[in-house]
C-alpha cells in the first residue's frame, strides 16, 4: 500500500521520504521514485556491502525527484555544456546551503561504487533475488524449530519467534505448561548451539577425536538399554542384532563421540518412525573395520533425497518431517564424527521399509592432530 499512502500524502501537499537503510530485497527491482518517494537516503550499510555503521553515521547518497533538485545543498558537480569531457561545480538555484561537514568513510564510498560497477544492473537484481530466496529457504527450514512471527513469504529477512517473546507480548499465558515448554526450548537452543559449534569445528578440520580402549558390543547394549523406554512409549520396538557368540569387540574409539553419533541415529529413527514400528541396530566386523547399522520401518526417504540427509538442516518429505524438536543437524554431526575417526556414514533404503544408516569405522581409530596452540 506504499503507493496509496504516498498519493494521500501528496494530495495533502506533503512530501514522502524513504529511509533506504536496507534495500537487499528490492535493489535493481523497484525504483523508489515509481513507488512515490520524493527523496531517499541510500545508506551504504547492508545493501552495498558495508557493515552496519562501517560507513559512518548516515553515510550514503541522497536521491530526489527533479522537482526537489533546485533545493539540494551545494556545491554539486555537472558536465560542462560546451565540453562534455570537462566538469564544473555549481550551487543549485534555490539551494538550502553548503554542506559544512561530511560524516563518513571515503573508503566505504569507493567500495560501494566498485560493488555497483562490478555487478551492474543485472547483477544487483540477482543479489536481491538471491537474498529473498535465501531468507525464505531459512524460514522454511527453521519453521519446525521456532514459530514464525508472521507466517507468509518474506523478503530478505525472516523473523523467528520464541516462546519467551510470546509470553512477553501476552500471546501466551504463563502457566505450568508454558514453563515446561520454555525449559524444553532452552535445552533445544543449548543443543542447537552445541551442534553448530561442533559442525563449525569440523569444517575447520579440527574436530577433536581422542580414542581410547572400548567395547563396541557393550556400547551398543548400553545404547539400547537407554533408549528402550522411549521407544516403548512411542509404540516402537528397539532391537539389537549381534553376530553369534559375539560377547565383546575391542576397539579404540572416542567413546563420547561415538555415543553421540549412535544416539543421534537412534533419536532420528524414534522421531520419524510410524508406530507400531521397529528399529534394528546391527554390528558386524570386517577385518580391521567395524560396521554398525541402524534400520527403521516406514516411512522411508525418497531415493533422490538419500544423498542429502547428511546436509545440515536437511529435512526430507513431509512423511519424515512432521515431528518437532530436532535441530536438523544430527545426521550432519554423525558424518563429522565418523570422518574424525577415519570412517564414513551412508544412507540407503531399509528392508524394514524405512531408512538405513550405515556407519563404518576403523577398529583402531587414530587420534586427531592437536591444533596449533594446544587442544580446544
Amino acid at each position: 500500500h506504499v503507493r496509496e499512502i504516498a498519493r494521500l500524502v501528496h494530495d495533502a501537499g506533503g512530501l514522502v521520504y524513504g529511509d533506504g537503510a536496507n534495500f537487499n530485497a528490492i535493489l535493481g527491482i523497484v525504483k523508489p521514485g515509481d513507488v512515490g518517494f520524493d527523496f531517499m537516503h541510500y545508506n551504504l550499510h547492508k545493501t552495498f556491502t558495508t557493515p552496519h555503521g562501517g560507513g559512518g553515521p548516515g553515510s550514503g547518497a541522497v536521491g530526489c525527484t527533479a522537482a526537489l533538485a533546485p533545493f539540494l545543498p551545494g556545491p554539486r558537480v555537472r558536465r560542462c555544456a560546451d565540453d562534455p569531457a570537462r566538469f564544473e561545480s555549481f550551487v543549485p538555484e534555490k539551494s538550502i546551503g553548503r554542506m559544512k561537514t561530511f560524516h563518513g568513510n571515503f573508503g566505504m564510498l569507493v567500495r560501494a561504487w566498485t560493488y555497483i560497477r562490478t555487478l551492474g544492473a543485472a547483477g544487483l537484481r540477482d543479489v536481491s533475488e538471491t537474498a529473498v530466496l535465501n531468507a525464505n529457504y531459512v524460514q522454511a527450514r527453521l519453521r519446525h524449530v521456532y514459530p514464525l512471527a508472521v507466517d507468509r513469504l518474506c523478503m530478505h529477512e525472516t523473523v523467528l519467534r520464541g516462546q519467551i517473546e510470546a509470553l512477553h507480548d501476552g500471546v501466551r499465558p504463563l502457566g505450568p505448561e508454558a514453563i515446561v515448554t520454555l525449559h524444553r526450548e532452552v535445552l533445544r537452543i543449548g543443543k542447537l548451539v552445541d551442534d553448530l559449534h561442533l559442525l563449525a569445528i569440523s569444517d575447520l578440520k579440527a574436530l577433536p577425536c581422542h580414542p581410547g580402549p572400548a567395547d563396541a558390543v557393550a556400547l551398543l547394549r548400553q545404547l539400547v538399554h537407554r533408549f528402550e523406554p522411549r521407544a516403548a512409549a512411542a509404540g516402537l520396538t528397539l532391537r539389537l542384532s549381534l553376530p553369534e557368540a559375539r560377547q565383546a569387540l575391542p576397539v579404540s574409539w572416542d567413546v563420547d563421540r561415538v555415543e553421540q553419533l549412535l544416539s543421534n541415529l537412534v533419536d532420528n529413527s524414534l522421531r520419524y518412525t510410524d508406530p507400531p514400528g521397529e528399529i534394528l541396530i546391527g554390528l558386524r566386523a570386517h577385518g580391521s573395520r567395524i560396521q554398525m547399522t541402524v534400520d527403521d520401518s516406514a516411512p522411508g526417504v525418497p531415493a533422490q533425497q538419500l544423498g542429502q540427509v547428511f546436509e545440515p538442516l536437511f529435512r526430507g518429505d513431509l512423511a519424515r518431517n512432521r515431528r518437532l524438536g530436532g535441530s536438523g543437524l544430527g545426521l550432519a554431526i554423525c558424518q563429522a564424527i565418523a570422518q574424525a575417526h577415519g570412517g564414513h556414514v551412508a544412507a540407503s533404503a531399509s528392508e524394514l521399509g524405512g531408512l538405513r544408516i550405515t556407519v563404518e569405522l576403523p577398529a583402531q581409530a587414530l587420534a586427531s592432530p592437536v591444533p596449533e596452540g594446544g587442544r580446544t
